[in-house]
């Protein structure tokens, strides 16, 4: 009985080293496991925030490219405005050109002087439309020019 105690004791002896080894070797895995858990959780957070920052910023890279878009557009129509203009005010100087304004004057003032406020009425119309104005004398200003050119007015056709 003496020599199983003896087993026994040394059993226990090597046994008991070897457990605390696997106990420590253990609490130490788990607090690694417990480690890498917490750096997920905060990965995970920090991702989130990333996620959120690009999705912020690709509505404002859409909002930008609309505003963009807009902006080509009126662009393009004060471009065309502008080349309305140039169109009408060659066919103007053409026309004052051909004419001897003096004579007109002298012979027809109300007739000059009628083509005169109605041109200006027209280039005030169009700046203020030009400048952004959602009045309704915007309307496109060619159908005002062509409507204006096929009706003239009596008298207008007469000469100096």
């Amino acid at each position: 009985m003496l020599g199983q105690l003896k087993a026994l004791a040394i059993g226990a002896a090597v046994l008991l080293p070897i457990m605390g080894f696997m106990y420590w070797q253990i609490a130490d895995q788990k607090e690694a496991i417990e480690s890498y858990i917490e750096r997920e959780a905060q990965m995970e957070i920090a991702i989130q925030s990333r996620d959120s920052v690009i999705e912020k910023t690709l509505s404002s890279i859409d909002r930008w490219e609309s505003a963009q878009n807009a902006l080509v557009i009126k662009v393009e129509e004060m471009r065309q405005v502008s080349i309305e203009s140039g169109t009408q005010n060659r066919r103007l100087n053409e026309t004052f050109a051909k004419h001897n304004l003096s004579k007109i004057a002298a012979r027809k003032p109300h007739l000059l002087e009628n083509r005169i406020n109605r041109g200006t009425r027209d280039a005030f119309r169009m700046l203020k439309c030009a400048s952004g104005s959602r009045d309704k004398d915007c309307g496109s200003s060619s159908e005002t020019a062509a409507a204006e050119t096929e009706s003239p007015k009596s008298g207008a056709n007469s000469g100096p």
